[in-house]
């Protein structure tokens, strides 16, 4: 199991292994699965350190499955040790690039938590429902996924536009958000969609929630901007995001961890349920058998049933809107979004031809 280092937030990785030890651990306790020994190794941001370690890993004939946390747009550097060195490959993520057709392998299947999916239909809603013209702001380092392109893509194929955009936190900027208020004024659009995560959204939200623009404006933030909200803050703000998990299910998982590390576990336990699905179709296969298995395996998570639409996509189970509102706090409105009606189809057709931004790190993991 290949996991991430993060500077900031050093127990991710420890909650990504405990969520997929304790999904094996159930079958493991039954008899149901023998002799599993997992095998963690970690990876700082970078190619090179990513290449030794996977061949570290592919060279011991004794592992059998590799788990690896890896954001899609990395895959291609592991895939010329696969050719050499096939082995059954699980990659996770939180879903903050959008595979592309091209970067398949026959080697590798993938799941993500569905954070583009959400972003995406964050997106149509907005265009939908708040205003058909929009200001999209977002911080650089967020400036390398995916992320904000499903948002506006999905924004713009409902019918709305993207009248303005604006990137904060480009050195030497640190958060000084004069600049975006003084945008915001002479560009003409009631709507302002802002990403972020970490230390960056925390600073907008402070900042938004003292501008001489709230309340004039509809805001709608990614869902790691929703993380980052401080109570002192939420009888000032109303704002909406989407989300592929339940609200109420990450502060529920795991009371002492942060939302970001609960988010971990999470991905770890989808990985770990995966993994011991897998292992029981196949308790005496030989690699093709395990691919074939981990290639196929519908399993339950604390999300619902997850179904395998191809070795790159998986479902979401739901999708979840939340707004939040100033003149009520003690709920957030929370509308299960039907996602029957959520075609995907030309999101990945424009997507396929991108090119990749270079970011070298998972998402929250630098």
């Amino acid at each position: 199991m290949l996991v991430p280092f993060a500077v900031d937030r050093s127990a991710i990785a420890e909650q990504f292994e405990q969520g997929l030890r304790s999904a094996l651990a159930p079958s493991i306790h039954d008899g149901m699965i023998k002799d599993v020994h997992v095998v963690v190794e970690e990876v700082g941001a970078g190619v090179i350190l990513l290449e030794q370690k996977i061949q570290q890993l592919l060279g011991n004939r004794h592992i059998d499955i590799l788990v690896l946390w890896l954001q899609s747009g990395l895959i291609e550097y592991i895939t010329p040790f696969l050719e050499r060195m096939p082995r059954p490959t699980l990659v996770v993520n939180l879903g903050e690039n959008i595979p592309r057709t091209s970067e398949q392998h026959p080697w590798i299947v993938q799941h993500s938590l569905g954070l583009w999916q959400a972003h995406y239909a964050l997106g149509r809603w907005a265009a939908e429902q708040l205003s058909r013209s929009t200001v999209h702001a977002l911080s650089h380092y967020d400036s390398g996924y995916d992320l904000h392109y499903a948002l506006l893509e999905g924004f713009n194929q409902a019918g709305g536009e993207t009248v303005g955009h604006y990137l904060s936190h480009v050195a030497p900027d640190r958060g000084n958000f004069t600049p975006l208020w003084h945008y915001l004024a002479e560009t003409p659009s009631d709507l302002l969609f802002y990403t972020a995560c970490g230390p960056e959204a925390k600073q907008f939200l402070a900042a938004w929630a003292d501008s001489p623009l709230l309340g004039k404006r509809s805001l709608v933030v990614s869902p790691m901007v929703w993380f980052e909200i401080e109570p002192e803050l939420r009888s000032k703000l109303a704002l909406t995001t989407c989300l592929p998990w339940h609200p109420d299910l990450l502060s529920s998982a795991n009371a002492a961890t942060n939302p970001f590390e609960a988010l971990a576990q999470l991905l770890g336990l989808e990985a770990g349920a995966c993994l011991a699905q897998a292992l029981l179709k196949s308790p005496n296969s030989d690699d093709q058998g395990l691919l074939h298995a981990l290639s196929n395996v519908a399993w339950m998570t604390p999300r619902g049933s997850i179904e395998r639409y191809s070795s790159q996509q998986t479902s979401v189970p739901q999708l979840y809107l939340i707004q939040a509102h100033p003149t009520d706090q003690t709920s957030n409105q929370v509308i299960a979004l039907e996602l029957a009606t959520l075609d995907l189809n030309p999101l990945l057709r424009t997507i396929e031809q991108a090119p990749r931004s270079g970011w070298l790190n998972s998402y929250l993991c630098v």
